[in-house]
């Protein structure tokens, strides 16, 4: 069985709009990566609209792709993002943490969000994972997937760096 690689990029919403540059770039990196998921982060700090048909285009094109909303529970707007963009993925902030400690009844919110993207077919990824504790209270609410220093510490290597 092959293993499910994915590689997760950020983004500027606005990168879309880009169709020809953007073909230029999937072309290329399908070639060097085949079978690997190339996961286009949103940035939270740009709060621009994806241009959904310019990514429904790419999507047609390139069945590979998905979409990621990043750093969820920071912006302002998050939850209309969210609705307008209808990603494939959810990056749950780091922040989340602190504000579980801090206010013990966001624990109904958060698993409210978990329920409603799972129901939605959303994949979430809890970041800033850095102890066992916090590994084991998202696995608890039904959260799949994390990332931080407790599963490794960023790669140095650029891996994509032959990706002009």
């Amino acid at each position: 069985m092959a293993q499910d690689v994915r590689l997760f990029v950020n983004v500027y919403a606005k990168t879309f709009e880009q169709k020809e540059r953007m073909c230029l770039w999937l072309e290329r990196f399908y070639r060097m990566f085949p079978h690997t998921t190339c996961v286009f982060e949103i940035l939270e700090h740009h709060l621009g609209n994806v241009e959904l048909a310019a990514w429904t285009d790419l999507k047609r094109e390139f069945p590979l792709i998905e979409l990621a909303q990043d750093d969820f529970g920071i912006g302002e707007q998050d939850l209309i993002r969210f609705l307008e963009v209808k990603p494939d993925w959810l990056k749950l902030d780091s922040s989340w943490m602190t504000t579980l400690s801090r206010h013990p009844e966001s624990v109904s919110l958060l698993q409210a969000i978990v329920d409603w993207a799972g129901a939605e077919g959303i994949k979430l990824i809890a970041e800033g994972i850095e102890t066992s504790e916090q590994s084991y209270f998202y696995s608890s609410i039904g959260i799949e997937y994390e990332q931080g220093y407790f599963w490794s510490v960023p790669q140095r290597e650029a891996v994509l760096s032959a990706i002009p």
